[in-house]
């Protein structure tokens, strides 16, 4: 409407005078059909707009339900993935609270077992006592034995457990081969009334003889006229080894009270061998004798005997074999 009356203004401003009513009439008919088809070319743009438009949101309207559907599925899955770890959480606590219980359970029952061994202890700790008083309750009216050989104690009759039965005896304790001995080891030799005998120690740690390329001062004939102890004494104080052998060591060692142990010789490991059944001993390997060897220039080597092979062997001084001490009671 604009339009048309932009023309009309503009034909009466250009040539009022000179257009006829008629002219004016056709001129603004003219108008009026321009401008009616754009308006129609308006209409028909604005009509292809509106079908694209319903074609679009025909065409979007499953995809924003399914965009909902598939919203409301994540939201109910979300849902149920909260539901699920609060859950576990719960189960998590729940086997916290079972594993410590368990322990619980495991201590009362350690606690328990170890009343149960408590109370066993007691018992026959009660018995040993029991038996204790007993014993004595009877040991004032103890006898000497008639047959007890006084001077064997300087007059004075002792009475003493004895390590082998555990029993208590007057005077001296009598011992067999395999015993315990006094001080603990094993009694390799006994003398008839079982008395007096030799016993071994436990296994101790392999060692090196000890006084390597060093000369130790010996009579060509000892085995004659010295005794294993003796021997063993030599060696320990030999000035040349400076105190650093085994026979030296043999000499500190002390158990259970005695202290008067050497190393010992061939034949007395020999004769351990031969019985070794008997004594219920375990020997296997080298063991260290006392003796050194005499005939080496070097002075690299002393006596040992070989429980493999049953005889008496040389081995290096620097280098560990199998140890054992001895002592006389």
């Amino acid at each position: 409407m604009k339009i048309i009356i932009g023309v009309i203004i503009f034909l009466i401003s250009f040539n009022a005078n000179a257009l006829t009513f008629k002219q004016m009439m056709k001129a603004l008919e003219i108008a009026i059909v321009k401008n009616y088809n754009n308006i129609n070319t308006l209409i028909v743009g604005h009509n292809t707009l509106e079908k694209g438009l319903n074609k679009v949101t025909g065409e979007l309207a499953p995809l924003i339900t399914e965009s909902k559907i598939d919203h409301d599925r994540v939201i109910s899955v979300s849902r149920e993935v909260e539901v699920n770890r609060l859950q576990v959480e719960d189960f998590k606590t729940s086997v916290i609270s079972l594993e410590n219980k368990v322990a619980q359970l495991s201590s009362l029952k350690d606690d328990m077992e170890g009343l149960e061994i408590l109370e066993g202890a007691v018992r026959d700790m009660g018995e040993d006592v029991s038996e204790v008083t007993q014993n004595l309750q009877s040991w004032p009216e103890s006898k000497i034995p008639r047959t007890a050989e006084i001077e064997d104690v300087s007059g004075v009759l002792t009475l003493r457990r004895c390590p082998n039965t555990l029993e208590f005896v007057w005077g001296s304790c009598t011992y067999a081969a395999g015993d315990r001995g006094p001080a603990g080891g094993i009694v390799v030799i006994v003398t008839d009334d079982g008395k007096n005998g030799i016993e071994i120690s436990e296994e101790l740690p392999p060692a090196e003889y000890g006084c390597d390329r060093k000369k130790v001062k010996v009579p060509s004939k000892w085995g004659r006229k010295k005794t294993n102890l003796e021997k063993t004494e030599l060696v320990a104080s030999s000035e040349q080894c400076g105190g650093k052998t085994l026979a030296k060591k043999s000499l500190d060692y002390a158990i259970n009270g005695k202290d008067d142990w050497y190393l010992p010789g061939v034949n007395e490991l020999a004769y351990i061998y031969d019985n070794l059944d008997e004594l219920g001993l375990n020997m296997e390997g080298v063991y260290w004798a006392v003796e050194v060897s005499r005939y080496d220039p070097r002075r690299l080597f002393a006596s040992a005997f070989n429980f493999h092979r049953g005889h008496f062997v040389d081995k290096e001084r620097a280098i560990e074999q199998n140890v054992r001490y001895i002592r006389r009671f």
